[in-house]
Formats: C-alpha cells, structure tokens, sequence
C-alpha cells in the first residue's frame, strides 16, 4: 500500500547581499561568500502526531531543510512558527545555476536528536553518513523536493513538493514492551545523499532501535531495499527471533493489515515456576495445602551451575509438605498435565532468603506451559503471600521475584489476588503484567505491605479499561513505591483503585517528587489521593 506523504511549501526569494560577522557555522552569512536570502511558508502538523490513515507528518520548531542547486550544498533554512528562513551561499567559483532547480532534502533539524550526521560543508556534492538507528523517540523523515521551475536571479517566489524518499512501517507484538526494548538487527540504518543527482543511497547494515507509540506498537523508518530481508528482532528479556521483512520502496506506508507483526517469547518462559534458596546456610520451602497431583522437582547444586535432580515428586493428600535446601539448590512447580486449575489456598513460603523465577504457568500446564496465556478457571490468589504463623514476622522470604513470569493475557476473578501480599522482603517482582483485558478483582492486594517493593518504577499497567476491583490495595503499603506507569482511559467498575496507592513514597530517593505517568486521554483521575494520584506526585503524559 502507498500514500503519498507531503509537505507543500512556498519558497519565497529576496535576493540580496549580506556582508555579517563569521558565525561559528560554515553556513552562516560572512563576508567570504555571496548569499541568497530566503523565506519559506509551509504547513504543518508536529512530527509526533503520525496520522495513521495517511502516514503524513509534519514540520516542528528547530527542523532544518538542506538546499543544493548546482550539484552543490548551498545552505540550510531552518524552520520556527511556521516559516523556514535561512540563506543560500554562492561565490564565483560556485555561482547559482539558473539552468538547474532548488533542491530541498528534509533529514532532521537542530532539536532533532534522533537522526545523526556531520553537517555538509559549503558546495559539498554528497553527504554521507545519515545515522537513522535510534528510533524511539522521534520518528525520521527524509524527504526530498526540487522547485517546479528551475533557479532564477530574477524570480522571487517558488514552490516544491516534498516525498518521503523512505517507507513508514508499522510494527506490531505480542508483548507489551518498554522504551528502547525493540531492536531490529542486520538491516539497513544509514544512508548517503548525493546533491547532484539527487539520491538517498542505503550504506550500512546494522541495527535499528524502534520509535515508541504505545506498548504493542511501533512506528519504523525503513530505507527501500527491492529484496526482502530476514532480521534479527531483539527485546530485552525475550527470545531472539528471525523475521522477514517484505521490499520496501520510497514513500511506502505499511500499516494495519499490512504492518510487520511478529511474536515474541520471553526467555524464562520455556522454564517452570522454580524456587532457589540464596540464603549461604539454606532452610527450608514449605508447600502448604497443595491441591491433590501437584508436583515438585528438586535440585540440588553440586557446583558451577550443575546440578543433581531427584525427578519430579507427586504430592497426594498432604496437607503440607516441607523441602530442605542448601543454599544455590532449588524447586521447581508443576501442575498435573492441565488437570489443576485453582491454587487459591495453596500457599508457597520459603523461611530463608530465596529468589522465584521462571513461568508460573507450569501450575495450570505441565507440558505446553511456556504457550499457555489463558487463566480462565485458574487462581494463584495468595499463593506466595507472607505466613508469619509458619515464617515469623517477615512473613516470607522471597526477596526477589523480577525473573517470574506472569505471562496470562486473560484473566479471571481474583487470580493474581494477595499473591505477594506481606512479603516485606520482596524488592524486585515481576517485569511484567501484560494483560490488556482484566477481571474483577485480579490484582486486589497483589502487592499490598511489601514494604521493600522498589521494581514497579519500570512496571506498566497496560490495561486501558478498569473492571471492579481490579485494582483495590494493590500497592497498599508499598512505601518504597515511587513511580508507576497506568495506561487506563476508562474505569467501568466500583473501587477500581480504592486505596490502591495507599502509604506509597512522598518523595524519591533523591528527595525529589515520585512521578505518575498516564494516558494521554485519561482525565479521570483522583489528585492527591491514596485511590488516585498520591499527594505530592507529578503526573506526565505516557
């Protein structure tokens, strides 16, 4: 599919001699060279802004456009409130060639830290080396246009239309992910520009870091490349993947059902719920209530991470079983095939330093977990939640859980309820909560008096709608919790968030103020409030 990405422009010239000061730019006005004084109208929207049913975008304050006439660079016209202004330099050696167009080549401008390159020097044929690799924040446009008539001393008025000489491609996953974390490797990432014939050149095969539009969905600048191309697609904490991505041509725009969708698989997610013991005495892991067919796996560490296991144990009828471990052994969890659904009363504690990883799933799934994302019949409600009658007043000792996965995109009523609750020790839990759509309840005091928890300033809440409960305590108690990303728009429920960021930080680390990043569109929430924004909180828009 194409569509045309433009910008019109009136090119508006008032010749002129100019004889200024030498400014520290080669292309700044100076006595040394003759220089053409020019105004240019454009319109525009912000670059941010892509319209997603054109792939237009438009000019901001601080972008520049680069002129050649002659085959040679003549200067730059940079761009404030809605007008480029700028100067074109000539001398006798390289005099305005009125048999030959005004070239304009759009490829950043001054505020414009996505897009690098050294910047041409005056009557310069090429430029070489446009950087296009960092894509996350701004989205690169280069574009190119000459005036519909060719250079004149005695004209004063021009007007150009500028195409996209790369395509716009949109990239879509499975997974939500985070600024920076999607990188595309083995494809081209920097271009060379030729002034006299007017060509963008791919020159280097490396890797591009994609811009950032929201959790499941990226913008990319591709150069054109006539033969399709298999890339590495590489995101922090997934499994590497090879991907095809189809010929691209100048002003390209993919998009929709055209986009690059691809799946992503979190690296732990091949590896069961595992428990391993940090503490150097070891201690012990107490299973408390495990449904009838749960099972363990232990293993034991012998030394430079090899290990001895005992094979998988069924637990049949006891109402508690307890597992010692030295310190580096570990337990792994599973259900029984896909019989097993509901672990709501099943509580896993561990009374030493211990560390949770891999995918809980294993529960619900023995065999196919690392595939598994439905928790429809499932609950892990209050499954690592402190026992201080068994542990003490710590409750429980799993001081990290940031390599557990909770990989389920639907939930059910209460699954994930209480989960960690009063685990004091925990700091670091899971990365990631990635489900879109929630149920009633499903986090209500996941994490509530985990009094250490620090990991949730990297944690976002994808979820745009906000059901009954969902939220209720869910950070209630977290005094170490100072920033959090929540992307809801629309709160169809009762206590969504009542108290749910209650006796959080008031102030960072640093002293400064804890941060609250929200969509964009979201205006409902509460200021200074333990069931909305906490008091003395700032609030940025995602």
């Amino acid at each position: 599919m194409k569509k045309l990405a433009i910008f019109m422009a009136a090119l508006v010239l008032a010749l002129g001699l100019a004889q200024c000061k030498k400014q520290e730019t080669p292309d700044t006005p100076n006595a040394e060279y003759n220089w053409v004084h020019i105004n240019m109208k454009v319109n525009g929207g912000e670059r941010y802004n892509i319209d997603p049913n054109t792939g237009t975008a438009g000019f901001t304050d601080g972008d520049s456009i680069y002129v050649s006439n002659g085959g040679k660079y003549r200067g730059v016209l940079t761009y404030s409130n809605g007008t480029f202004t700028g100067a074109l330099a000539y001398d006798d050696q390289n005099p305005m060639d009125i048999n030959d167009h005004l070239h304009f080549y759009f490829f950043g401008g001054t505020n414009y830290s996505d897009i690098t390159f050294n910047k041409p020097t005056l009557f310069q044929p090429t430029l070489n080396g446009v950087d296009i690799s960092v894509q996350s924040e701004k989205l690169p446009i280069l574009s190119y246009g000459q005036s519909t008539t060719p250079y004149s001393n005695s004209s004063t008025t021009y007007s150009t239309t500028l195409e996209n000489q790369c395509a716009l491609v949109e990239f879509t996953t499975n997974r939500i992910l985070k600024e920076w974390a999607l990188r595309i490797e083995g494809i081209n990432n920097r271009v060379n520009i030729d002034f006299a014939n007017h060509t963008f050149t791919p020159s280097n095969e490396g890797n591009i870091t994609l811009y950032t539009e929201s959790p499941t969905r990226r913008w990319a600048i591709l150069l054109p490349n006539e033969d399709s191309v298999t890339v590495n697609v590489y995101a922090v904490g997934y499994d590497t993947i090879d991907k095809i991505i189809p010929p691209v041509h100048k002003n390209d725009f993919l998009h929709g059902e055209n986009a690059v969708s691809f799946e992503l698989t979190a690296t732990e997610a091949d590896k069961p719920l595992t428990m391993m013991m940090m503490f150097p005495w070891g201690g012990t892991i107490y299973v408390i209530n495990p449904p009838e067919g749960m099972q363990y796996e232990k293993f034991e560490w012998i030394g430079d991470n090899t290990y001895n296991s005992y094979g998988k144990q069924t637990i049949n009828g006891e109402s508690e079983i307890s597992i010692d471990v030295n310190q580096n052994d570990k337990v792994s969890f599973y259900g029984n095939g896909t019989s097993i659904k509901d672990y709501s009363s099943t509580n896993i504690v561990s009374t030493n330093d211990a560390m949770l990883s891999g995918n809980i799933m294993s529960l619900v799934d023995e065999n196919n977990f690392a595939r598994a994302t439905s928790m429809v019949g499932a609950s892990f409600a209050g499954l690592f939640a402190g026992n201080k009658d068994l542990i003490g007043d710590d409750g429980n000792h799993i001081i990290d859980a940031s390599s557990l996965l909770l990989p389920a995109t639907t939930l059910s009523e209460n699954c994930y309820s209480g989960m960690f609750a009063g685990c004091i020790p925990l700091s670091g839990g899971p990365a990631e909560l990635p489900a879109l759509t929630l149920a009633s309840g499903c986090y209500s005091n996941m994490f509530k008096g985990c009094n250490q928890v620090m990991w949730a300033q990297t944690l976002v809440l994808p979820a745009t709608e906000l059901v009954d409960s969902c939220y209720f305590n869910m950070f209630d108690g977290c005094i170490n919790l100072y920033q959090l990303t929540c992307l809801a728009t629309t709160i169809n429920g009762t206590d969504c968030t009542t108290n749910w960021l209650n006796g959080v930080a008031t102030v960072t680390p640093q002293g400064g103020h804890p941060t609250f990043t929200k969509a964009k569109d979201a205006s409902f929430w509460t200021p200074n409030s333990s069931d909305g924004i906490p008091w003395n909180w700032v609030v940025n828009d995602y």
